[in-house]
């Protein structure tokens, strides 16, 4: 099994419990290797390629924690010894520490975070940016994810978006997402507040 095959093997992970997933499914993971293709140029390694696609794998809504991230790590270990990957082991290594910290604490963090980590904290946000009907669509798939109603919740998901504004002086790490995403996530999530109160 090489890596690209690894990759798309994560899709029955997500296809598991399909009807649950609103948002971070595999259309999700699809955007978030993507981005990380395009914060390097198309020149991403393979850890990060593993760990874009294996990132949300296990995601039980309201799991808590970090869960999610380390059912997920788990998941793509078990998936690699059982296929006999035939690349460098240790980056599956590396992808499960990167996996396990995409948790919401890292995302919130006040605290510069560099390297492959704060890649792909920056691609899994990248969506933030979006045109806002589209930043809408993925606000109501969540709130729908975590069983609320997108009709009343949607102060809850302000609330919650607004700490990438008030925790953090950028919301993203990598120059790529400063200078690419910053100000139109800051204005979907300012206006969003806006919409919501």
């Amino acid at each position: 099994m090489n890596t690209k095959e690894l990759s798309l093997a994560a899709w029955s992970w997500y296809d598991f419990n399909w009807l649950h997933r609103h948002y971070h499914n595999w259309g999700h993971a699809t955007t978030v290797a993507e981005n990380v293709q395009k914060i390097l140029n198309n020149r991403a390694p393979d850890v990060l390629v593993l760990a874009a696609w294996w990132h949300d794998a296990v995601y039980v809504p309201g799991a808590g924690s970090d869960a999610n991230e380390r059912c997920s790590a788990a998941a793509l270990g078990m998936t690699a010894d059982h296929g006999n990957y035939e690349g460098d082991i240790s980056a599956i290594d590396e992808a499960k520490k990167l996996i396990i910290g995409t948790a919401v604490e890292n995302h919130l963090s006040p605290v510069f975070i560099g390297g492959d980590q704060g890649i792909l904290l920056d691609a899994d946000l990248g969506s933030l940016a979006d045109p806002y009907d589209l930043f809408l669509e993925h606000q109501t798939s969540i709130i729908l994810e975590q069983g609320g109603n997108p009709e009343t919740d949607g102060q809850l998901s302000a609330d919650f978006l607004s700490k990438f504004l008030t925790r953090r002086d950028f919301i993203y790490h990598t120059g790529y997402g400063r200078e690419t995403w910053e100000d139109a996530a800051r204005a979907n999530i300012n206006r969003y507040i806006l919409d919501n109160k």
